[in-house]
């Protein structure tokens, strides 16, 4: 958690003060939908979505404690 979030002393500045975080936790969740056009093709959709717990979100780095993602996707099987 630190190494990602954390800020050292030596790091520290007027607008980013130090911080040590503890443990964590985090909820993430998705969901991946796949269409197969024809037998070796297939197209995909990932939608996921992430929630930091709270040692991240009381981070100076973190400016939003939840995290979004969509990727489309294209698969050729040999």
């Amino acid at each position: 958690m630190d190494y990602y979030y954390g800020v050292r002393a030596s790091e520290a500045t007027a607008a980013r003060p130090a911080y040590q975080g503890d443990s964590l936790t985090a909820v993430d969740v998705g969901l991946r939908l796949e269409y197969s056009p024809a037998t070796r093709h297939s197209l995909f959709l990932d939608v996921s979505a992430k929630r930091f717990g709270g040692s991240i979100k009381d981070s100076p780095l973190v400016e939003r404690v939840t995290q979004s993602f969509v990727g489309f996707g294209y698969l050729y099987r040999f």
